[in-house]
């Protein structure tokens, strides 16, 4: 702005000096000359009396046709212009022309010049817009970059703690169902022995039973046959084929298990169905971020 006020004052000194080199315009004198006709005022009257005209009327004649000629020639001059009017009135016509050029060429350089100063200033204003703009922008691609990485740490720790979560349940439940298999098979075993322990009390009363009821000697030889032959045929159902015992045993110890180990076997069931179902649901959500990480990136 300075500098077009600058040359604002440059161009009015210039238009100043202009002015102060133009000759002066002369003033407008008029020197009006004394009407000069051809009228003959002595032949007009000779010519009035050869016509029979009265020497005084051709002198009035003469004298109002005089008075009519000079009348129009004053008025004629009145409203006309003379050579040196014209060139006057040229010459500041010219002048008026020179100085309105002058003006107007000043007043455009002038105008030129605003419009350059505001044309830097705008360009100056739009430069530091788009400076501003950029740095925005790239702040935006920090800031986004950073929330990126800050949502892909928070993720992956996110995965890390769902997987140690789920390592801890498995391994929960890898302690809980070798714990029950423990119980299972003590609970077999106590069952076995039970039922071994059933037979061999029956055996014995059945011995005591039979030792009892013996009466005579005969009647003890053959109880005494009869008991060997039981004897027999308990020892041979006693310690019998290791399949038999065992099936035996196990139907026994499934007889006999805990209804509450039942319940604990069926709810560790449930539980593992449930921990696999959210292991895969865990696993999807997983996918579908990385999948919306991908497409953001």
């Amino acid at each position: 702005m300075e500098s077009a006020e600058a040359s604002a004052a440059a161009a009015a000194d210039t238009v100043a000096a202009a002015a102060d080199l133009l000759p002066a315009v002369p003033d407008a004198q008029y020197h009006h000359r004394v009407p000069q006709h051809p009228f003959n005022t002595h032949l007009f009257v000779n010519t009035l009396e050869r016509a029979a005209v009265p020497a005084p009327n051709a002198r009035v004649l003469m004298e109002g046709v005089r008075g009519l000629i000079t009348a129009r020639t004053q008025r004629a001059v009145d409203t006309q212009l003379s050579v040196e009017e014209m060139d006057n009135n040229a010459y500041l016509f010219k002048a008026a022309l020179s100085e309105l050029r002058t003006e107007m060429s000043t007043r455009a350089r002038n105008d030129g010049l605003k419009l350059r100063a505001v044309a830097n200033a705008i360009r100056r204003e739009v430069d530091g817009l788009d400076q501003t703009i950029k740095e925005s922008v790239l702040q935006m691609k920090h800031d986004i970059e950073i929330d990126m990485n800050n949502r892909k740490a928070e993720t992956t720790a996110e995965l890390k703690r769902f997987d140690i979560a789920v390592e801890e349940i498995n391994n929960k439940f890898t302690i809980s169902l070798g714990e029950l298999r423990t119980d299972i098979e003590s609970s077999k075993w106590d069952a076995t022995r039970r039922a071994i322990a059933v037979i061999i009390t029956l055996v014995m009363f059945g011995v005591v039973m039979s030792t009892v009821t013996m009466g005579a000697a005969k009647e003890e030889k053959e109880k005494a046959e009869k008991e060997e032959k039981e004897k027999a045929a308990m020892k041979d159902a006693a310690v019998g084929p290791d399949e038999h015992l065992d099936d035996h045993a196990y139907e026994h110890a499934a007889h006999h298990v805990d209804p509450a180990l039942n319940s604990r076997v069926d709810q560790l069931l449930v539980d593992r169905a449930v921990l696999d179902r959210d292991i895969l649901a865990g696993k999807a959500l997983a996918k579908k971020e990385k999948e919306k990480e991908a497409g953001r990136i």
